[in-house]
């Protein structure tokens, strides 16, 4: 009884889904905001920050559950509309990061990926993505990617970053939107994901095993 019930504890934590707290950090010309979330997940809106009309930001977390975007883990942008009807947002760019901290799963040089969609009408936008094994929000330590500059409608992904596990670490997206000296409108989303490395999962296989195994035995008993 007592090894299923550590058999149990092991998938349990191997497969909990624990949010961490996202948090956005806005920025354009002097007016810089940081936004906290909670339970996984964090929203912002403003009608007027340094002229952009942000209708909405939000961004979500899985740090550190097994599950989430494309079937990994990470953080996404889920939704980010922006619009800047000239004025001073047309000088200043506007950049949104979202960070989390708290991620533990192993993953291997080259093994993250960030991906970035866009719709838009004037101006251009770019997405930067790093993990950072010091475990510091909006920490900039490895570069996985750059996305764009893109105009009108576009995707793409890169792939880098790690090493990075066991040990704690932060995932951080930015998205630049810069108006481009007239009026533009923003309508994006995009994520930096990853997937546990084979051996973690074999590990997860193999405590399902177990505790299969010890079940089918207390019935057989």
């Amino acid at each position: 009884m007592k090894g299923l019930l550590v058999g149990v504890a092991l998938v349990a934590a191997l497969g909990q889904m624990a949010f961490a707290t996202p948090s956005l950090n806005l920025v354009s010309g002097a007016s810089n905001v940081t936004v906290p979330g909670s339970a996984g997940t964090v929203s912002y809106s403003n009608l007027n920050f340094n002229g952009w009309n942000i209708d909405v930001v939000f961004g979500a977390s899985n740090s550190p559950g097994l599950s989430g975007v494309h079937g990994g883990f990470g953080i996404d942008i889920t939704s980010l509309t922006a619009t800047c009807q000239g004025g001073t947002c047309s000088a200043d760019p506007l950049d949104i990061y979202l960070s989390d901290t708290g991620f533990t799963q192993v993953v291997a040089a080259g093994g993250f990926s960030t991906d970035y969609s866009s719709t838009q009408s004037g101006g251009s936008t770019t997405q930067w993505a790093w993990d950072d094994t010091t475990n510091t929000l909006f920490g900039e330590g490895t570069l996985i990617g750059k996305v764009g500059p893109f105009t009108g409608t576009n995707h793409g992904t890169a792939s880098g970053g790690g090493p990075a596990g066991p040990a704690a670490y932060s995932l951080t997206i930015e998205d630049i939107f810069n108006a481009a000296g007239g009026a533009a409108s923003f309508s994006t989303d995009g994520d930096i994901y990853s997937v546990p490395e084979p051996g973690a999962i074999v590990l997860f296989g193999t405590a399902l095993v177990f505790c299969a195994s010890k079940l089918r035995r207390r019935k057989q008993a």
